[in-house]
């Protein structure tokens, strides 16, 4: 009995030392870029001083709580980064404001991937409305027309 045991032990111990180890990877979710431009004269309304970025705000529809964003203001980018978006599944629907303007509302369905270690985001839907816009179909960059 004793012998049964030992073998069963060495067993297991032998076959969970051959489970294939790999070093975990994770990509961060694709961050949303989003140029405001005046809709008659096509200049960023913040490079131009038409408007504030402290006045920014950006609200999830549902909780009604803030979503984290950045604004890039570096060398007269100004844009704004949402980069707090696709870090799990979920869809989300957020409202930019401008002072007491809303500006647009982003609509995103994103789901959390993972395999051989590595896990990422892949998004399934992104909507915007309220506003007009242009996509760099390579990015997640938007200009949008205030």
């Amino acid at each position: 009995m004793k012998i049964k045991l030992i073998l069963f032990v060495t067993t297991l111990f032998i076959l969970s030392s051959c489970k294939e180890e790999c070093d975990p990877c994770m990509t961060p979710p694709s961050p949303f870029y989003f140029e405001i431009r005046d809709a008659e004269t096509d200049v960023n309304i913040f490079t131009s001083g038409l408007a504030n970025p402290d006045n920014l705000r950006l609200i999830n529809e549902s909780t009604n709580e803030d979503v984290e964003f950045d604004f890039l203001d570096e060398n007269d980018y100004n844009v704004i980064m949402i980069g707090s978006i696709g870090w799990q599944t979920e869809i989300i629907a957020a409202k930019l404001f401008l002072a007491d303007e809303e500006v647009f509302t982003l609509t995103v369905d994103a789901s959390r991937k993972s395999d051989d270690c590595c896990s990422w985001t892949e998004y399934n839907d992104i909507e915007i409305e309220g506003a007009d816009f242009t996509q760099d179909n390579n990015s997640n960059s938007y200009v949008v027309y205030y």
